[in-house]
């Protein structure tokens, strides 16, 4: 269920977007950047295609975009997406009760890396999941 919103290009972030796609040859869903990092939210199955064999896709957009690249594969599955867009953490369990999705951690430093300082972390995923799969996350 890919809920489509309106969402004002300018145009560094169309020329981003449209660099990523020559290069990897892959679909982007939506461009966020954040923390001088680019999130490139990609179709499904996409992922593997854009980040390139051995990462040369990544390694080549990281000389030429001089920023840190993250690509993200996008999954109608709301408790997919959430694992890919927390992705190098890898929690113990999600779960979801009625509009909200809860991650639970074993390690306390993932649990801090997900929350950030003054939550900003979760509230930047929260965002994202809200947007695409009207849902709150929270962790435990």
């Amino acid at each position: 269920m890919l809920v489509k919103t309106k969402t004002i290009l300018d145009q560094k972030t169309i020329g981003l977007i449209t660099t990523f796609e020559k290069i990897t040859r892959t679909s982007v869903i939506e461009l966020l950047e954040r923390n001088k990092q680019l999130i490139f939210i990609v179709k499904e199955k996409q992922a593997g295609k854009a980040v390139g064999k051995a990462g040369s896709n990544i390694k080549r957009l990281i000389l030429l975009l001089k920023k840190k690249i993250k690509v993200v594969e996008f999954s109608e599955n709301p408790e997919k997406f959430l694992k890919n867009l927390i992705s190098p953490i890898i929690p113990e369990s999600i779960t979801k009760q009625n509009t909200i999705l809860t991650i639970k951690t074993s390690n306390p430093q993932d649990k801090g890396k997900l929350m950030g300082r003054e939550r900003q972390n979760l509230k930047f995923i929260s965002e994202i999941l809200l947007k695409y799969h009207k849902l709150d996350v929270k962790v435990a």
